[in-house]
């Protein structure tokens, strides 16, 4: 691609119409385009980059707030299934997750009260 990119030519009003000078009028669209590619490469960048934190974000999210606590309801049933009621399991949150370990809790406790323990 050529650095000029237009050329204006004047022409006397009177005479012959003979040319007597020449201006020239240009503007680099080379630089634009490489600033251009070069925005193009940051952006895309930025959201591969993004990507990769939001995944790995979700990954630890869905392992600290779901499956830590699961495992800890799945490891307190095998407790309680081998015959030790005092067992309680221990998680601090006040979701679903939080409501099921409390009724766990109370499950375990009334079925050692029941049998006397």
């Amino acid at each position: 691609m050529s650095e000029i990119d237009e050329e204006l030519r004047f022409a006397p009003r009177e005479g012959d119409g003979e040319t007597i000078g020449l201006v020239r009028l240009g503007v680099s669209l080379s630089n634009m385009y490489r600033r251009g590619a070069q925005l193009k490469r940051l952006v895309l960048l930025v959201v591969v980059i993004s990507i990769i934190i939001c995944t790995l974000g979700a990954f630890i999210g869905v392992k600290i707030l779901i499956t830590r606590p699961l495992m800890s309801l799945v490891l307190g049933t095998e407790i309680i299934g081998r015959g030790d009621l005092s067992h309680r399991v221990k998680i601090r949150t006040h979701d679903e997750i939080g409501q099921l370990a409390n009724l766990f809790n109370k499950m375990a406790e009334d079925l050692s009260e029941k049998q006397g323990r």
